[in-house]
């Protein structure tokens, strides 16, 4: 079979393609640096253009046309899914609009889960032309870890490319794990990053801070559910993003003998399924950017055994071969030390936090430092020493052990006079697990006074009493 390659990238869909036997005769990609990548590992430079302003009728005749057309727009992790879906759309319409012009044999468009469910709106409001919709007579959201890939990477496949053939080799390769690839193994392929290879340099390990966001992030994060922190090697990674830094929920984290640290190009491209040798070009962001971006060759090599008809079968063990061509290595991007005077934070106090995006943090936004109760993704304040009924004063057992007039100086790293913020997420929350006892809480009068008494919190009416004492009492404290 022949194949032309859409919005090629590094060339995942490519080399996945090829190892199954297809002939990739064509590849079309706008960014520069990409196509050299491309260039590089498979033998031919992609067309350097802009498929949206390309001409329908400039492709080839080929048997298969498959894309993997720009996700920013429908991926969650866009400003929470707020992505401009009509801009999205125009790509996956020209996509279609080529597959309506070549009239391949098979076609399959790829992208992330949410547009499975952006089509089927589009189409439910009569905004998809009826045309394009009978161009995706198959459609499903597949786990590429289920394909052999040591990665949990849910994709959505759309098109006419065999879908039944490829669920049948679901769970057919052995599952690899993180642990794998992080003791020196390519799974993939049969390998090891034994020799010259590239992309293995490490950064540095996080700074005490470093650690603390990521872990607040990950495990404590004020409105998504909890994950692992570090990330658990015995099972396949989270996905791999396309950017991250180096502190972010994000980022996959691993500790080693020496600290926490986030993976190095190599490792995050082996995960992708990239042979060992399989070199990328540019700045370290341009190449973390094109791994993270990239269709899985191991999936693409699944794909293309489907559209032939051909069952499952393991990746060719020959191993991936190209001359290699020097280049100089890019340097890891190196911890902070210094960030706008205006940084932002906020941190859910641990025993003080619900499911569901409620609970209570500690935040700058507000304006200035304070507690905040936040209640289906909105963030009330507290009124400043708000307390009733016959509790006793806080003063008398409640006392600051620094000074918190400095906080926004330490957390932009302007100052080391005073505490860390995450110092005061750790006080406020001891503070939250001894206050029961030490002032014999009773939630009504506070919850009334809220406004909250009739509401159905039942096991959550202490908790939540004793966060309102708290942030009411701290933000006093500090004149809010």
């Amino acid at each position: 079979m022949t194949a032309i390659d859409l919005y090629s990238g590094a060339g995942g869909w490519t080399l996945g393609l090829k190892l199954a036997g297809v002939e990739v005769v064509g590849a079309y990609e706008i960014w520069g640096t990409a196509t050299k990548t491309y260039g590089l590992n498979n033998g031919h430079l992609p067309d350097w253009c802009d498929i949206r302003t390309r001409p329908i009728h400039s492709y080839p005749s080929v048997d298969l046309v498959v894309g993997s057309p720009p996700c920013q727009q429908f991926s969650t992790s866009n400003r929470g899914a707020g992505g401009d879906v009509a801009e999205g759309l125009r790509d996956v319409v020209k996509f279609l609009r080529i597959v309506q012009e070549v009239k391949p044999a098979a076609w399959v468009l790829e992208n992330v889960p949410r547009l499975m469910k952006v089509i089927a709106a589009e189409e439910a409001a009569g905004r998809f032309p009826e045309s394009l919709s009978r161009l995706l007579p198959e459609r499903a959201v597949v786990d590429c870890s289920d394909f052999g890939l040591p990665q949990s990477r849910k994709r959505f496949l759309a098109g006419c490319f065999g879908l039944d053939e490829l669920l049948a080799m679901k769970g057919r390769s052995e599952r690899p794990t993180l642990h794998d690839v992080l003791r020196g193994l390519d799974p993939n392929y049969g390998e090891d990053m034994a020799g010259d290879i590239s992309g293995q340099e490490c950064e540095e390990p996080f700074n005490w801070e470093e650690r603390r966001v990521n872990e607040a992030a990950k495990r404590f994060h004020p409105i998504y559910n909890g994950m692992s922190f570090p990330d658990r090697r015995e099972r396949p990674s989270r996905t791999v993003t396309a950017t991250c830094t180096r502190s972010s929920r994000e980022s996959i984290v691993v500790e080693e003998a020496d600290g926490f640290r986030r993976l190095t190009l190599r490792e995050r491209a082996t995960l992708q399924g990239f042979p060992l040798r399989y070199e990328f070009r540019g700045t370290y962001g341009d190449r973390m950017t094109q791994i993270g971006n990239a269709f899985p060759p191991p999936m693409a090599y699944h794909v293309g055994l489907a559209v032939q008809g051909k069952s499952h079968r393991r990746l060719p063990d020959i191993g991936y071969r190209h001359v290699q061509e020097s280049d100089p290595p890019v340097e890891p991007p190196r911890p902070r030390r210094k960030y706008p005077e205006g940084r932002r934070f906020t941190a859910a106090i641990p025993s003080l936090r619900f499911k569901s995006g409620m609970g209570f943090e500690l935040s700058n936004a507000h304006p200035g430092w304070g507690v905040r109760l936040r209640i289906k993704g909105e963030a009330l304040k507290l009124p400043a020493g708000f307390w009733g009924g016959n509790l006793p004063p806080v003063e008398d057992w409640f006392a600051p052990p620094w000074r918190l007039d400095n906080l926004q100086q330490v957390w932009s790293g302007r100052s080391e006079d005073g505490p860390h913020p995450f110092n005061v997420v750790d006080w406020l929350d001891l503070l939250a697990q001894q206050s029961d006892d030490a002032l014999g809480l009773d939630p009504l009068p506070l919850l009334d006074a809220m406004g909250l008494g009739s509401q159905k919190l039942y096991g959550l009416r202490r908790k939540v009493a004793r966060g309102v004492l708290l942030g009411s009492w701290f933000n006093k404290l500090i004149g809010i």
